[in-house]
């Protein structure tokens, strides 16, 4: 009865390992699923992650830091969206950007930043230009210039950038490029006559 006692005992206590082996074998799989997924989205070594927010996968999303090496190396102006999460008014902004196959298609001659609030380049003092509310567009020359005359002409004049809807945003990509077009040519005109 001793012997068998012991045995008993032992299988117990070998069930009791197996059961600990287990859960510590299920916890690191846990753990190392957890620490993956979170660096999946990462697309670069500045930590670029999810590059649309919610605006338009379709979009060639770039980070800050890309965008002002391509702008420089293109001519493109850069498109700056400033948003925040929790902002109820960028959630409703998101899908009326996102489906929009005119935005999407004049995306293409700009340089996108998508730049969640407090992320760069949102605290970039220049595009601030009257304020921090969000959501805003910025657009930017090749040269990093704010183009401040770039607004949404329909909206309140005491948030020149705010825009919530596609019409708008056509509307100020156009300016946008017309702008940079006229900068473009006035260098042209000023360098010839020289």
């Amino acid at each position: 009865s001793r012997i068998h006692f012991l045995i008993c005992k032992t299988k117990m206590f070998y069930s009791f390992l197996q059961c600990r082996t287990c859960l510590l074998i299920w916890n690191i799989i846990f753990h190392c699923s957890f620490v993956l997924s979170s660096h999946s989205g990462e697309s670069s070594g500045d930590g670029f992650k999810n590059p649309a927010n919610g605006f338009g996968d379709q979009i060639s999303w770039k980070s800050w830091p890309e965008a002002k090496v391509i702008a420089k190396q293109t001519g493109k102006p850069i498109m700056v969206i400033v948003h925040k999460e929790s902002c109820p008014a960028c959630r409703s902004f998101k899908p009326v950007f996102a489906s929009s196959e005119e935005i999407s298609n004049t995306s293409d001659q700009f340089v996108m930043v998508n730049a969640p609030f407090g992320k760069e380049p949102s605290e970039e003092s220049d595009l601030n230009v009257d304020g921090k509310y969000v959501p805003r567009i910025i657009f930017l020359d090749s040269s990093l210039n704010v183009l401040k005359d770039v607004i949404n002409k329909s909206g309140n004049p005491k948030y020149k950038y705010f825009h919530k809807g596609e019409r708008s945003v056509i509307d100020a990509m156009k300016q946008a490029l017309t702008a940079v077009a006229i900068n473009a040519n006035s260098d042209e005109i000023v360098s010839t006559e020289l």
